[in-house]
């Protein structure tokens, strides 16, 4: 028999051990991989989410800025919650609001209700920044005249502060506006 050519079964069952071991390491590379995207296609959904959510809350910003912190009646807010006069039948309305899974921001604005989920883990929260003061509310407790800058969602986690979404308010001042560099704001 030694004359014979050929494999013997030990041989063969090596030759098949390989082969398994290189399957399964394989195998294995591959689910890291599909995790790995998995991961990458959530991420870049959230992305387009906040950008969307940001781009809204924007435009309905942008329609009647701006918004000054003497004038309640046009526009004021909390941490959860804030009302502008769109100059609709009805209020424009964003409030954030909390369930079983986590986080949402919600616009009730053109007649229309959009809800965006958040990756919020903790505290989330509006934050007004005025020309002088940023806090919760808006208009400030300090009642100094100013113009509201900017808007932006904060979730308070463990790790940090992380803004997931921001919004400026462009106001342009009018043309006869006398600019007070002191007060941030028109005379």
């Amino acid at each position: 028999m030694s004359g014979q050519a050929g494999y013997t079964l030990v041989e063969t069952l090596v030759a098949l051990m390989v082969v398994a071991l290189a399957v399964g390491g394989m195998s294995a590379g591959v689910q890291v991989l599909m995790r790995q995207q998995t991961r990458l296609n959530d991420a870049a959904a959230q992305t387009q989410t906040s950008r969307l959510a940001q781009a809204t809350l924007g435009r309905v910003l942008g329609r009647n800025a701006p918004y000054r912190s003497q004038e309640e009646a046009h526009f004021s807010g909390d941490s959860q919650s804030l009302r502008i006069d769109c100059g609709e039948a009805h209020d424009c309305v964003a409030a954030i609001t909390r369930d079983a899974i986590g986080a949402n921001l919600s616009l009730n604005a053109d007649g229309m209700q959009r809800t965006w989920r958040l990756p919020a883990t903790g505290r989330t929260h509006f934050l007004y920044s005025g020309a002088l003061d940023i806090g919760e509310a808006w208009p400030p407790a300090a009642g100094r005249p100013q113009a509201l800058r900017s808007l932006a969602v904060v979730d308070e986690a463990a790790a940090g502060a992380v803004t997931l979404v921001k919004t400026r308010v462009w106001a342009e001042e009018p043309a006869n506006c006398d600019f007070d560099a002191v007060r941030q704001d028109c005379r």
